[in-house]
This record gives structure tokens, sequence and C-alpha cells, in this order.
């Protein structure tokens, strides 16, 4: 963000993305949906956009910290949100182990940051949480009989349209004059972790209940700070671990184990 314009950089990283997975879909031989699906799925694919567009420019007027505590309130809104549009079962098991996943994304965040309390900033964030559990919800509703990868594909390429006009128009692309190997490095990662992320995740809306993959969000956290232990050499500290046990509760409690003689194999 130091480098270029927020919008015009999640614009490339998403061309990219689109670019991959249009690649996979021709050599794969997907198939496209149907005419009276496309409204659909540009609900879903518009959502997909409010989300990445409110938590790039929120980025830019809160704290790392209230960054993810704010966006981390998703899973409550989607499990409300399943609630009401395709009526999963809102039992007290699942409302608690959000709420200890939560309380363990508050502890990994709360020490670590200095609060800048922007009103707009928060706005911001709550809009993208709403339109990323919105997406989840609507495609678990719409979308059990599409291909992973042609959600993936139609996510993307409606966002990388809508992200570069938008840049156009509020960042004025002309401003870009630092391209530096960070930010190469960021797209090209960026681009081919979205292809991935996007396509297991759509794929899962096939098999899981929403509030159940939404839960397991709370790992993103707990891996980074693993994953700086391991490869910064950051320290790890206690009130980290007991966050991490914190968030493990939480998931478990979603997501109970299965009886040894359960028949679920559908994963």
């Amino acid at each position: 963000m130091g480098y270029t314009p927020p919008i015009f950089f999640l614009g490339l990283k998403n061309l990219i993305s689109t670019i991959v997975v249009y690649m996979l879909v021709k050599l794969r031989g997907v198939k496209y949906p149907s005419k009276n699906m496309l409204k659909f799925f540009f609900l879903i694919s518009f959502m997909f956009v409010i989300d990445q567009v409110f938590w790039i420019s929120g980025l830019n007027l809160v704290s790392p910290g209230e960054s993810v505590i704010l966006f981390y309130t998703y899973p409550f809104m989607v499990a409300l949100s399943s609630y009401l549009v395709v009526r999963e079962a809102l039992v007290p098991s699942k409302l608690l182990g959000i709420g200890l996943g939560f309380l363990g994304v508050v502890i990994f965040s709360i020490g670590n940051s200095h609060f800048m309390l922007n009103p707009i900033g928060y706005v911001f964030m709550l809009i993208a949480a709403s339109g990323w559990s919105l997406n989840l919800v609507f495609t678990t509703k719409w979308c059990q009989d599409t291909d992973s990868r042609m959600l993936s594909f139609i996510n993307l390429t409606v966002s990388t349209i809508v992200l570069l006009l938008s840049s156009i128009f509020v960042e004025r692309i002309e401003v870009v004059t630092t391209f530096r190997a960070e930010v190469f490095f960021a797209l090209f990662y960026g681009g081919l972790g979205d292809v991935l992320a996007l396509t297991a995740w759509f794929k899962l809306t096939k098999h899981w209940e929403p509030t159940r993959m939404a839960t397991y969000a709370f790992l993103t956290p707990l891996l980074t700070v693993i994953l700086s232990w391991l490869i910064l050499d950051q320290s790890l500290e206690v009130s980290q671990i007991a966050a991490m046990a914190i968030i493990f509760a939480g998931i478990i409690l979603v997501n109970p184990p299965k009886p040894e003689n359960s028949s679920d194999t559908s994963l």
C-alpha cells in the first residue's frame, strides 16, 4: 500500500488470478452457467467486490489490529444470515464457538496494536465483513451445482473489472510512479494464492454449512503468528498460546468430532 494505490493493486492482483483460473477452466472444459443463473452470480460477485473495496479502503483508516478484530466479526454475520437465508440451525454451541474464536482473535490483535478509533474506518471494515459473509451464504444457497473453478472465475472477473474502473476514477492511475520488486512479488504471490484459496473455499461450500466454514477462518491469524515465529523468529508469547487454545476450542464447539461409525464421507 506504500508503493501503489490500493484499489489499483487489488485490481491487478485479481487480473492475474482471473487469467490463471480462466486457463484452468478452458483446459478442464468447465461448463459455463446458464443465462438464468447469471443474475445470481453477479450478485454474489458484487458481494465479493464490496468485501475487497471496503477492506482495502478501511486499512488506510484503522490500525492492523483494529482491522483484524472488526473484519472477524463476519462469522457472527454468517451465522445470522445463514439462519435467515438457508435456514441453518442456530444452536447455542455454534454461537459459543464463534464467540470463543473471536475472543482468540482479539487476544492476538489487541496486544500489538494501537487504536486509531476512526468511525469511518470501522464502518468500512464492517461493510467488508458483511460483504464476505453474504458472498458465502448466497453461494451456498444458489451455487451447489456450479463448478468451484467457475465460481472463482466469475467472482474474480467481475471484481477485476469493477476494481480497475474504480481506480481510474478514484485513484487516478497516473499517480503510480514506483513499482518496486516487492509489489511484483505481492502481485503474483497474491494472485496465484487467490486462485487456490478461492477455488478450495467454493469447493467447501458444497459440503459444509456456512457457519462451519466461517469458523475455520479464525485459523488465519493463528497461522500468521505461528509462521512469524517459525520464519521471522518473532517471539511467541503466553497470551498468544492461550489465544490459540481458545480458537481451537471454538472451532471444536462448532465442529464437534464425528462418531467413529459416522458415514460422513463428503470430503
